[in-house]
């Protein structure tokens, strides 16, 4: 017994596509027109009516897909609001499976759009990754997943389906979404041979991440020689360093691109309009403050720079040039200034 699913399927239609124990009923002709894959398929010459599967008369093509991934994938086809461009919110799971069968079947629009979402939540220039928002790698996106946070199975997907089609310029960002929220034990006791493989990777990058994120505390060293209130400046460096050891007595948070985001540079910023307690202040002086941003900006860029080596991936000037090409775009290099 077959299930049909409610608005894909058409009594007019001339092709039945069956995934599992479910079947589409649809127009040949429009799918021809979307999908290279389906139109070669279709202007073959038919097989006997005696070798041929039908369903009330109608040709039937057994897809081997996954039901669920089939039918976001023909919504995507058959209703232009359906799968809409980035920022529209989407669900993961409609996503990663527009993305795969849009390849698997060449409907190129979709492949792209599908891309096109994936990419604004984990391929950006760092400038937009770090002043997009103040609440670091937990801010909202338009990417929906199953429940607030992103689990080990999602994000496991997507970097395979990313490596599958072809789309590693994706994967940097994606690994580090996944060491930030995969537990240390959870990648230990990976069994299938693909999702121990990228275990291991997280692993191994976990002695730079770590490294980087303690390099990020670094910019409290900075010496300024014109500094206007030096007890001033060194007492909000106390400050900050004893926020942090006290942060630190839990469990410590390696996620060196969300250190000391915006908001906390706008906390430590005194214009010359503000004033603040001399014996307990919150913020640099003028001299002080751009210095300290300066040295920060550096040590973030230079862990920017070196992220897709952490997880032996190429630079990002070369996935810039892989993701251009896919896109069909001129390849003139990314631009992610700070």
């Amino acid at each position: 017994m077959y299930t049909r699913v409610h608005g894909l399927w058409f009594e007019d239609g001339g092709l039945i596509i069956k995934a599992e124990s479910t079947i589409f009923r649809i127009s040949k002709c429009l799918l021809a027109a979307r999908s290279t894959f389906f139109s070669d398929m279709i202007i073959l010459p038919p097989l006997p009516e005696s070798d041929m599967e039908l369903i009330d008369g109608i040709p039937v093509v057994t897809l081997p897909d996954p039901a669920k991934d089939v039918e976001v994938f023909l919504r995507a086809i058959i209703d232009s609001s359906y799968f809409m461009p980035p920022p529209k919110p989407v669900q993961l799971s409609e996503v990663l499976g527009i993305l795969l069968l849009s390849h698997k079947y060449d409907v190129g629009y979709l492949f792209c759009r599908a891309l096109e979402h994936l990419s604004m939540q984990f391929y950006f220039p760092l400038a937009k990754a770090y002043r997009s928002s103040k609440n670091g790698i937990e801010a909202p996106c338009h990417i929906k997943f199953s429940s607030t946070q992103p689990n080990t199975s999602e994000l496991f997907h997507i970097i395979k389906i990313c490596k599958m089609v072809g789309a590693d310029w994706i994967l940097p960002m994606a690994y580090y979404y996944a060491y930030y929220h995969i537990q240390q034990a959870d990648l230990l006791s990976m069994t299938s041979e693909d999702d121990e493989y990228h275990s291991r990777l997280c692993l191994s990058a976990s002695r730079n991440l770590i490294l980087s994120n303690l390099k990020m505390f670094y910019f409290l060293k900075t010496t300024v020689d014109d500094c206007l209130d030096s007890r001033q400046c060194n007492l909000v460096r106390q400050g900050i360093w004893s926020y942090m050891l006290t942060a630190v007595q839990e469990p410590l948070d390696v996620a060196p691109l969300d250190s000391f985001r915006e908001d906390f540079w706008e906390q430590v910023w005194l214009d010359e309009n503000s004033s603040q307690d001399e014996d307990e202040p919150s913020a640099f002086c003028v001299h002080c403050y751009h210095a300290t941003k300066r040295t920060h900006d550096h040590l973030l860029r230079d862990c920017w720079d070196r992220l897709p080596f952490f997880f032996c991936l190429p630079g990002w000037s070369d996935l810039e040039v892989v993701r251009q090409t896919v896109f069909g775009e001129s390849t003139s290099g990314n631009s992610d200034e700070v």
